[in-house]
């Protein structure tokens, strides 16, 4: 327990709540991405757009992109709490540079040429040779390519923000993490002892859609130019951290089960609604109608991330083999996963067989790939140093 402040309770050393709920992520990411690239990139499928199917995909995609990566950081926030518990600064960054940074750098030369050598729109693939040409070519544009509009790491820029996060707010966590602030002690328990008051953390994720994205819309993920979403991940992480670090909001957040999921569902409607019978709403502008657009979207995000952080502590804190052994390969099953995708719907989409189909086993080849992938990797120490696997801990007695 940290001193000055009896109300926060003795965090166990491992939340599996938290474990399940960033496993259930990464792998969600497969149909996901899938469902994204059937719908929203040209030349990946050649199925009929319009169709009931395609809808159910496209809202698919649209309920989940603002939500699934903001519960990574989170998990991520409330891991970086976990963490410094038992180290000091020095130890800390020096794992976030073996976790992060050369994962990612493996990333962007290694795995990021062989994503675009298969990405649409399908090119010709005999009439460039990936050795000589392809893979020189990416190797020049690494850092900035006129492409991405920013570094070559398409969907590591996960990894790549996780990494400057860790870095830019090290010194304010270990400030909060060392001692009481009394803004904070304020803060915390304003939102946590009134009923409703949990979802103002709603209040700064509006903000950020009405004033940032105008100017740098969100989903780029290129740094450069998505400040935008950028500061909307860097609160999941602080958010993350924060939850951790006092257990008067896991309290909050099951108080609030019901009405967050009942609200989550309403403002997810309303939300996708606006963005296809309502543009005007949507489109990112300083107008009144994005401001109100602005003011679901942050609250429906808010409304979400209680309701599943309550579920989760009532449905998921326990352990087992399949969340042990998901667990250690879920940081390569990610960095695998979109890799994998592009090469599977490449050959798949050809066979035009249909939406519901082609969704399916596109889905199912990519997980298997995927899988395969981190079994072959977690074999040899150098591979699980630079794909940032933890060794596996010895059994206790």
């Amino acid at each position: 327990m940290t001193a000055g402040n009896s109300n926060r309770g003795t965090l166990p050393d491992r939340l599996y709540e938290l474990d399940w709920i960033r496993v259930l992520v990464t792998i969600d990411l497969i149909p996901f991405h899938v469902a994204w690239m059937i719908t929203s990139i040209e030349g990946f499928s050649f199925v009929e757009r319009g169709t009931v199917a395609w809808y159910i995909l496209n809202c698919y995609v649209r309920f989940v992109s603002p939500l699934h990566m903001f519960l990574l950081f989170l998990v991520a926030g409330t891991s970086t709490f976990m963490a410094l518990r038992y180290r000091v600064a020095k130890q800390y960054v020096g794992e976030r540079i073996q976790r992060l940074l050369i994962p990612l750098l493996m990333f962007m030369i290694f795995l990021f040429p062989v994503l675009g050598y298969f990405w649409p729109p399908a090119i010709f693939l005999g009439a460039i040779n990936y050795w000589t040409q392809f893979w020189p070519g990416c190797l020049k544009t690494t850092f900035y390519s006129h492409v991405t509009g920013g570094p070559n790491w398409a969907h590591m820029w996960f990894v790549a923000y996780l990494f400057i996060y860790s870095l830019i707010l090290l010194p304010v966590l270990i400030r909060i993490r060392a001692g009481k602030s009394p803004l904070i002690e304020y803060v915390t328990r304003f939102l946590t002892n009134r009923r409703g008051a949990i979802f103002l953390i709603g209040i700064p994720l509006t903000l950020t859609f009405a004033l940032l994205s105008p100017i740098w819309p969100f989903f780029r993920n290129n740094l450069y130019s998505d400040w935008g979403y950028f500061t909307y991940n860097l609160m999941a992480f602080f958010l993350g951290f924060m939850i951790a670090r006092d257990q008067r909001f896991a309290t909050a957040f099951d108080r609030h089960t019901a009405v967050s999921f009942a609200l989550g569902i309403l403002f997810s409607a309303v939300k996708i609604f606006m963005e296809y019978r309502l543009p005007s709403f949507s489109t990112p502008a300083y107008t009144m109608r994005y401001t109100l657009y602005s003011l679901v979207a942050g609250f429906n995000t808010a409304f979400w991330i209680v309701a599943a952080l309550s579920i989760a502590r009532r449905a998921l804190r326990f352990t087992n083999r399949f969340l042990g052994y998901l667990s250690r390969i879920s940081y390569p099953f990610y960095i695998f996963h979109l890799v994998i995708i592009p090469v599977a719907g490449h050959y798949i989409a050809s066979l035009r067989w249909g939406i519901i189909a082609e969704f399916a086993l596109i889905c199912t080849v990519s997980l298997t790939g995927s899988i395969v992938c981190c079994e072959l990797v977690k074999r040899t120490p150098v591979t699980r140093f630079l794909l940032g696997i933890k060794e596996k801990r010895p059994a206790s007695r």
